[in-house]
């Protein structure tokens, strides 16, 4: 199975945890004299083996991503963490430009104390946006290597 494989058979069996979760919890109580439309402890083991499951599955992908290297040298896992940082950084100076924006020059009359921007908005939109092209041309090579790498 490839790792791009294994992260979408992932995403699945948490989808599937997550709904089996809900129908126990629908079927736990129920008013006196009725019975569940089924049974919550029946299904509990089912989601015990499922979570085991995933459990099993995540330790290999983990185990695959910190031993599979970018052509750059990183591992897919220093990758991913640095990719995280990336968007974070990439946030953080996008909403930065944006309040630099919305305050550039905030005073309605003379008498009114002079509120102004401490930061030039056009070099911090633009970091935000080399940042967020780092994280996505990272994102991508993650990707590409993900459908060549076995798990």
């Amino acid at each position: 199975m490839k790792l791009a494989e294994a992260l979408i058979t992932r995403k699945e069996m948490y989808r599937k945890l997550s709904q089996l979760a809900e129908r126990i919890q629908k079927n736990i109580i129920v008013q006196d004299g009725d019975e569940p439309v089924e049974d919550p402890n029946a299904l509990m083991p089912e989601l015990e083996t499922l979570s085991q499951a995933i459990t099993e599955l995540v330790q290999r992908i983990n185990a695959t991503n910190a031993s599979t290297r970018l052509e750059n040298g990183m591992t897919i896992a220093q990758a991913l963490a640095k990719r995280d940082e990336l968007i974070r950084l990439a946030g953080f100076f996008r909403s930065f430009a944006d309040m630099g924006r919305e305050g550039q020059v905030e005073r309605y009359s003379k008498s009114e104390i002079k509120r102004v921007c401490t930061i030039d908005v056009a070099a911090t939109e633009h970091k935000a946006d080399a940042l967020a092209k780092d994280a996505r041309e990272l994102d991508m090579a993650i990707q590409a290597l993900n459908w060549q790498v076995e798990l």
